[in-house]
This record gives structure tokens, sequence and C-alpha cells, in this order.
């Protein structure tokens, strides 16, 4: 009995140790917690661990006040929660707690495809507020769970949730019927300060927005989430906004679009900061994907990095008639390091109007660096049919595999407000391709301002590459400098269509490997204003190349452009000038085409460099078969004029310079030889023997060609010989033999050639004032010359020995009858001066020929040699006597 006893009492006994024990819970319970009574104040919050109560207090509340709930203990949701109704704060309390889904398949949650946690009809619940200082998990269990299940939280129409900054959610998926969900699905407004990781779902891995209002605030974090579809981090849809202040989007993944954000819809994304980084795409969008009519992508600043697309954009897409904006003018967001396999290795701008096609670009102070393509555009590619607008951008670093290293525009791409893209004061700096343009390849046309491309690569176009029918016009403080192409173009390539069009810039210190240092020309090259490439980089003009002139050239001086040309042959045009003014106001700055031709100094504008010595550039004034508008390689040739004599020619014209298709007028100058004269018609031959073509001076030479012209030559015919003589007047007793020698002292023979030939002179006859005939030479005019025998003829007929009187004919010819002339004279022997007052004395000689004593050397002398003395050396002198000196000489007698 006892024994039955004692077992009675051990079991009341333990009964009463478990009440006690339960006692002592609830009494720990409520000393930890403060008062037994919860009212879900923030001071007396409800306290929570299973979801029955969880329910019953979103259920039964009726507070239009924050609901505070403390998480007490770990919850497994087998029902599913609604919140309908009220304002609530979730949060952990007494250490970090879980909300996680259930494992088991057949519980409702599972079974009806439900979410964990839907709010909707205004309510508003935040998840771990941190009040706590703990973590407050959602877990979705997906590494245990092998069914497909809804995501965790669903936000509808008006309401709002929040996943505060020390909220968790984790392992998620959202495979389960919808075709848009992730993690969390909003069509309400939803708030990220906490972390979302390691998340699956259809259309955003983390998060699918439809309709509602995202924000995303400083330490939230997005990370390796997935979604087979787009949008492994964010999936944004259904004219949506999704607003990044800050926090991080990293290392998520689509197996389409978008790995870290998909936007579209007609949606909105603002940017203000935050890092999006090492996300993943199998097709466009490492980074972010926008597209569609009315979605806008507004990136203003930040930092979006390192991820990786399968296709375009490794950063950033925008397409489909999507709007991008990168930057804000005070703000400026980083866009580096991301990859595409496709085109836009940092950003990728597709299309403009139209299925497939973008919207409006607008980069405004924004840096995009060290990015890279496997085909366009390794910083930026804008796609055919787009509007941009790009100021103030750093491009930076980045490469391609095809074309454009920093910035590539494809075909129909114009400003957003029309015509030419804007590229203002920007820098394209240091990125490289394997094909076309390092710095830009563009198809369509841009209007660059105080923007610089330099040290850049490529193989052609290695700063600029402009192809299509494009124009690209510099101005306004823009330099493309330090760039290189390992074939041509160093600085700029023009296509064989493209237009570039320089103004205000210069071009200077770029390199390639063939041709065109400063610009390679297959299209058309304009220039005007104070243009210039550096004489150090050529321009290199292909076949049927020039470089337009649009308006006047304003450089002071040195070369506008130094060229290169494929075709050196005279007549290539240079150079075209297509405003109201010919080409030599824009070829010289000292001199003009006549000042050239005259052999003057010239200074010009353009110089090419591998054509030969005798190649220059010349304007086509005058020019025949061109209009006077163009500048051209011409040659120069020389005209020589020879003599084609060893004899002295009198009137011999200076060597002229003949150019190109520009015939000249040769001198008019008449030559002159003597006893010659030049051939009539053949004044000029080309030939020295007279059988070449024959020029007149005055004439026209139009011939190409080094050209020496010879004299040609006719002896002069001898029509007549003139013969001059002077009397001659001798004293009697004057010691002189008068010989003919003596006595043709004064006579002279020319001839109507005027050639200044000396012709013999010969004693005709000798007759004295009686008629007495002395001698006669031969008959009917004959002249020649009989041994020499008039020498000392006359001096066997005359002497002056006494006064006597003589007439003596000389004569002449030239070697015929025809030319014979005859002349005569006077030689007179004087005693008085009434003969003749006029004696000549010719030289002090000639006074020592008079008798000493006679009364003319008596008389006369003194005086004689006085007058010779004052006018020594000048040749025959003639004195004049004075009527005192005559009757001196007649008292004397």
């Amino acid at each position: 009995m006892i024994g039955k006893w004692s077992v009675v009492i051990e079991k009341n006994i333990l009964k009463v140790c478990v009440v006690l024990a339960f006692c002592c819970m609830v009494l720990l319970q409520n000393n930890v917690y403060g008062a037994t009574t919860e009212n879900g104040s923030r001071s007396n919050p409800y306290l929570v661990q299973t979801e029955s109560k969880l329910k019953n207090i979103f259920s039964n509340n009726k507070k239009t006040s924050v609901v505070y709930i403390a998480i007490v203990g770990n919850i497994k949701i087998k029902d599913g929660i609604k919140v309908t109704q009220g304002r609530y704060m979730l949060y952990s309390s007494g250490g970090e707690r879980t909300i996680s889904r259930s494992k088991d398949i057949s519980d409702d949650v599972n079974k009806s495809d439900k979410y964990c946690f839907k709010i909707s009809d205004g309510a508003e619940v935040h998840f771990g507020d941190g009040m706590g200082g703990y973590k407050l998990y959602l877990d979705g269990k997906k590494n245990q769970i092998s069914f497909a299940t809804k995501g965790f939280i669903k936000v509808d129409d008006s309401s709002t949730g929040t996943i505060g900054n020390a909220c968790v959610v984790k392992n998620v998926t959202n495979y389960n019927g919808e075709t848009e969900a992730g993690a969390v699905r909003s069509t309400g407004t939803l708030n990220v300060y906490g972390i979302i990781h390691d998340c699956d779902g259809v259309k955003g891995g983390g998060i699918t927005i439809k309709g509602g209002v995202c924000n995303i605030w400083p330490g939230a974090q997005i990370y390796k989430c997935f979604t087979l579809s787009q949008g492994g981090g964010v999936y944004v849809g259904n004219y949506s906004e999704l607003r990044i202040y800050d926090g991080e989007i990293f290392e998520n993944e689509a197996l389409e679009e978008g790995g870290g954000i998909y936007i579209g819809g007609s949606s909105h994304l603002l940017m203000t900061a935050g890092i999006i980084h090492n996300n993943k795409s199998g097709e466009e969008g490492g980074g972010i994907f926008g597209t569609g009519l009315g979605t806008i992508v507004n990136i203003n600043d930040g930092w979006i990095y390192g991820n990786d697309a399968g296709a375009s954009a490794g950063g950033v897409f925008s397409g489909y008639q999507a709007g991008l904006i990168l930057g804000s003018g005070s703000t400026a967001p980083t866009i580096s390091g991301n990859e595409a396999r496709g085109s836009g290795g940092g950003v990728r701008c597709n299309g403009g109007i139209g299925e497939g096609h973008g919207g409006c670009t607008v980069i405004y102070n924004a840096r995009i660096i060290g990015n890279t393509s496997g085909n366009l555009g390794g910083g930026v590619a804008c796609g055919d049919d787009s509007k941009i607008t790009i100021e103030a951008v750093n491009i930076f670093s980045n490469s391609s595999v095809d074309n454009a290293g920093g910035l590539s525009i494809g075909k129909n791409v114009e400003d957003i407000n029309g015509g030419a893209i804007k590229l203002y004061n920007s820098i394209i700096g240091e990125n490289g391709a394997t094909d076309k343009g390092g710095g830009i390849c563009t198809d369509s046309s841009v209007l660059m301002r105080n923007t610089s491309i330099n040290n850049n690569s490529s193989r052609n176009g290695g700063g600029l590459y402009i192809g299509n029918t494009a124009t690209v016009h510099m101005w306004m403080g823009s330099y493309i400098n330090n760039n290189y192409a390992y074939n041509n173009g160093g600085g700029v390539y023009i296509g064989e269509k493209a237009n570039f069009l320089l103004t205000d810039n210069n071009i200077y210190q770029n390199n390639c490997a063939k041709n065109g240092m400063g610009v390679y020309v297959r299209g058309k090259f304009q220039m005007f204003s104070i243009a210039s490439v550096d004489e150090s980089n050529e321009v290199y003009l292909t076949r049927q190349t020039y470089i337009s002139i649009i308006d006047r050239l304003l450089k002071p001086s040195g070369y506008v452009a130094v060229i290169r040309t494929t075709l050196t042959d005279p007549g290539t045009i240079i150079a075209q000038v297509e405003y109201s003014t010919d080409a030599q106001s824009e070829l010289y700055y000292v001199g003009d085409a006549v000042a050239e031709l005259n052999n003057q100094n010239c200074v010009k504008k353009f110089s090419v460099r591998n054509i030969g010595e005798n190649k220059l550039l010349r304007p086509t004034k005058f020019v025949k078969t061109y209009v006077d508008n163009e500048i051209i390689i011409s040659e120069k040739y020389d005209v020589i004029f020879n003599k084609n004599t060893s004899e002295r020619v009198l009137g011999m014209p200076d060597n002229q310079i003949k150019f190109w298709q520009e015939d000249i007028i040769i001198s008019g100058v008449t030559v002159k030889r003597n006893g010659y004269h030049t051939v009539e018609n053949k004044h000029w031959n080309f030939q020295s023997d007279g059988n070449g073509e024959t020029i007149k001076p005055g004439g026209i030479l139009y011939v190409n060609g080094n050209q020496i012209l010879y004299a040609q030559w006719e002896k002069e015919k001898i029509i007549n010989l003139f013969i001059n003589a002077t009397d001659r007047y001798y004293v009697v007793n004057q010691n002189i033999k008068l010989d003919m020698n003596e006595l043709v002292k004064k006579v002279k023979v020319t001839d109507d050639t005027y050639s200044n030939k000396k012709y013999p002179i010969y004693i005709k006859n000798i007759i004295d004032v009686s008629g007495k005939n002395y001698y006669e030479r031969g008959k009917n005019k004959e002249c020649e010359d009989v041994n020499n025998s008039d020498i000392v003829l006359t001096e066997k007929f005359m002497n002056t020995e006494s006064v006597a009187e003589f007439i003596v004919t000389v004569c002449t010819n030239a070697g015929d009858d025809s030319s014979y002339t005859e002349k005569k004279f006077g030689v007179y022997i004087i005693n008085n001066n009434d003969y003749n007052p006029m004696v000549r004395f010719v030289s002090k000689e000639y006074m020592d020929t008079l008798n000493k004593n006679s009364k003319w050397n008596l008389s006369m002398r003194n005086r004689l040699e006085e007058r010779l003395n004052k006018k020594e050396g000048q040749g025959m002198k003639k004195y004049k006597m004075s009527k005192e000196m005559v009757n001196e000489i007649k008292k004397n007698r």
C-alpha cells in the first residue's frame, strides 16, 4: 500500500514541476519584454513567434498608428499571411530571427501557390528596421524545396512594403504560375533599405515592379539573384518607377536581358547614387536594360562597373524607343570596366523610331572608362535611327574588337532636336579599335565643339573614322592629336561618301604606318576660317579627291595643309574654292599667279610633298580647259632664249618660265646682230638648224615642256654704202706726207645695215683746180686694190711745197658692183688766211709739222699750243683765227 502511494506521489510531484517550469518560463518572458499586456505600441510591441498569432494581429488590428511586432522566435509560414489594413513594423527581438516558408508541399502556402506575405488594400508593412538590433531573415528555403513556389512578399496597389535595413530576403524562388515575378513583387510602393540575395524569379530574380514605385535607399543590397528571362536583380515594367538613391545591385544574372536591372513598359528609372556592378546577362544589358516607348533610364550619378553582356551593352542598354539620360550637368556617373560580346561595352543606345529602334539618348557629364566590346563601340555604341546628344563626357581607355574603340554612331542618327549630333566639351582619349575609328567611328553627321580626340588607335582612322554619308564638323576649340593608325589616317579617315569639315581647329602629332598621318581622304575634306592641319601631319588625297575651301582661310601664316597625293600628274586637282572668289586668293599669302610667272617671290598656303622639284601648285586662273576656282599640281618649264651664234647679239631677252597648260607670251624684243637680221616669221625656232616649230617675238608659246628658242639669222644684203669725207687743209711747208693714210683719216664708210663693218677705201682719182687729172683708177666704177699702190700714190702728186688745191675722189664697195659708191673732198695747201680761216690741228704733233721759220709758226704757235694744252686728249681741235690774227699774218708775210 505504501509503495502504491509512493508512486502516485512521485507522479504528482512531476506534474507540479512541469507546471512550475511553465510558469517560470512565462514569468521570465514577461520579465524580459515588460508588461504582460501587449498593445502593439513601440514600448509594448506584440511578441510573436507563431504564424497564427501574426495572422491574428494583422486580421484584428483596428489602429491607424504604426503597430510594432517583435519577432521573438523563428516562424514557419504554412498558410500565408494577408495584410489588408493598418501599418506595421516587424523586427527581430532577443536575437536574429527567421520567418521562413514551409518546406512541406502539403501546406497551404505551397499547395495554393501563395506568397508568404501579401500586402494589399492600403496596408503598410515594414520588415526589419533594426529596433531590436538584430537581423530579420525572410527565407524562402529554395535549397531545401524541390517544388515550384511563389515569391515571399507581394505588395498590391496602394500598399507599401519596406525591406528595412535589418531585413534580409534570401533563398526565394518564384516559378509557380506567374510570368512576371521575383522574390518580392510589387504593384504598389516598395522601399528597400536591406538585403535581397540568392533569389530566383521568372522576370526579376530579386524584385519585380509592375505598375508601382520602388525606392532603393542607402545600405540596400540586391545580389546573387537569378532569372530565366529579364532582370536578374530587378525587373520593372508596366508604367512603374524605380528610384535608386544609393545601395548596390551586384552579381545578379539574367539569361536574357538586364543582368542587374530590366526596365520597360513605359517605366522610369532614376539613379542618383549607388553602384551596379558585376552583373551578367545572356543577351543585352549586363548592368541595365531599358526598352520600349516611354521608358526612360535616367542615371544622374553612381557607378556602373564590371558588368557583362552576352550580346550588346555591358553596362547600360537603352533601345526599342526607350530614352536614356546619363549625367545631370552637376553630377557625373561613371560607367567602367564593363564588357559586351556585341556592341557597346559601356553603353548601347539602340535605334530611333519604330519597332526595334531606340529613342533619345542624352549624355551630359559622364565618365565612360575601360569598357570592352566584341563588336562596335567599346565605350558607347549608338545604333541606327537613334537620337543622341553628348556633352561633357570623358570616354577613356575603352576598346572594341571591331570598330570604334570609344564611340560608335550608326546610320541615320541625329541630335535629339534634329540635325547633326552635338558632341560638345568632351574628351575621347586612349581608346582602341581593331579596325576603324580608335576614338570615334560614325556613319551619321556630328557637330563637334570644344572636343578633343587624342591618344586613340585603330587600323584606319586612329582618332576619327567618318563613314557612310556622314559629315563631321569640328569647330570652336576642338583638336585631334596624338592618335595612331596601323594602316591609314592617323588622325582622321574620311570614307568614300563622307565629309569632314574643319574650322577653327587643329590636327597635330598624329601618326600612321602608311598614308595620311593627319587626314586620309577618300571622300570630301572641307576647310575654312583658321582651320589647319599641322605641317608634320600630312593630308593624304586618294584618286579624284581634293580639299574644298568653302569660305576664307584665315590662318595668318604657315601651311594650312601639307599634302601627299596618290596622283602627281600635272592637272591633278588638290583644292577647290567653293565660294565667290578665284583659287589664287586662297593659294598665296604673298604674290599671285602672274607674280609667280614673272619669277617674283610668292608664299603659299599649301604644299605637296611627293612631287618633284619641277612640280608645284598653281591656281587654274590661266590654265586651259579648267575653271578658275581650282588649285592643281602644275609643272614648271624653262623657256631659254639662245642667240645661236658666238657673235655679239643685242637685245637678247631674259629667259622666261612657263607652267603646264598655261600659254605665255614670249618677249617681244627683236634681237640684233651686226650684218644679220632675224628671219622673217622664223625669228625663234625650236631647233638650232631652223627645222623645228617657229614663233615670233611677242608670240604665244603653248608647248608643255622645257624649251630652247634658237634665234634664226640671215646675213644682211648690203644695198647702199655711204662715204663721209672732210676737206683737208695744210700749210705751205708743213712737214707732213700727203699720202693716202693721211688724206683718208677723216673718211668714214657706213652701210645701210648699220653693221659697223670696216670697208676698204681706195683713191679713184686726183684732180687739181685747173682740171688736170693727176691720177685715175680703172674704169666703170671699178675700185679694186692694185698692188696697194694707193697708199703712196697721193704722195707722188701732192705735197706742201707750195699753195695748191686738189679734188680727191675716194671709192669703196662691199664686194659687188651694186654696192659701189664714191665721194669727193678737197685738199688745200694754203699760205694765208684769205683762203679759209678754218685750219685743223688734230694734235701737238701736227703743230710740229709746221716749218719753224714760217710765218704761221712764228705768229701762231704759242696761241695754238696754249689752246691745245687746255683741251688735251679730246681729239680733233679747231682753232678759228680772229681778224687781228689774220692781219698780223698778212703783215709779216
